[in-house]
């Protein structure tokens, strides 16, 4: 009986270490970690002006509220003005998405080619939108972002009636929209804010 006892255990420990170890193996041939048979997701979404050294320096609730510095010379019409915030004052309202788990190296690759993140920018009845400027990635998540300078300018590109007006701070809420997607691996999000701007 005791013989018979000592094999069984033994028997036990082993299938016990090839269960635990098996996952392993698998990880070691497929590139990927255990948990990447988990759909990889967008576990947290949150409107982000500056992310930088693994953090978000500039947070925002709802609403990117910013404060610049604008001669009156650059606030003749609002494609000097939105010049000058591009080249000058570089505010740039953005998001930070996270993941549920750190992507394989294959999904990595993937979302390289194939991630897209585009902003669309409304006053009332009148809108404008396009691809950011900016995707920052890496194993946590990434950061979209594009210029405020470049937002306003292409806007009122669109509605030439207004790009030749003196620019006012009672234009000011205005609604911002960031879409994010990749067909694959399959991840689709978005975030609605306001903006405001004063000088």
């Amino acid at each position: 009986m005791l013989q018979n006892s000592t094999i069984y255990r033994n028997s036990f420990r082993f299938g016990l270490n090839n269960r635990l170890i098996a996952p392993l193996i698998l990880a070691i041939f497929t590139g990927c970690s255990p948990t990447a048979s988990r759909p990889l997701l967008a576990e947290k979404i949150y409107l982000c002006s500056n992310y930088a050294d693994h953090a978000c320096q500039e947070p925002a609730d709802a609403t990117f509220t910013y404060k610049a510095k604008i001669p009156e010379s650059k606030r003749g019409n609002w494609k000097k003005l939105g010049n000058h915030l591009y080249f000058h004052t570089r505010e740039t309202p953005g998001i930070r998405v996270e993941w549920n788990r750190n992507p394989s190296n294959s999904e990595m690759r993937e979302l390289r080619t194939n991630l897209t993140c585009t902003y669309r920018f409304r006053r009332g009845d009148l809108e404008s939108k396009g691809e950011v400027r900016g995707i920052r990635l890496d194993s946590k998540g990434f950061w979209c972002f594009e210029y405020l300078g470049g937002i306003l300018t292409e806007f009122h590109a669109k509605h030439p009636p207004q790009s030749e007006s003196i620019p006012q701070m009672d234009f000011f809420p205005v609604e911002l929209e960031f879409i994010f997607q990749s067909p694959t691996p399959r991840i689709e999000g978005k975030i609605d804010s306001k903006l405001e701007l004063s000088w």
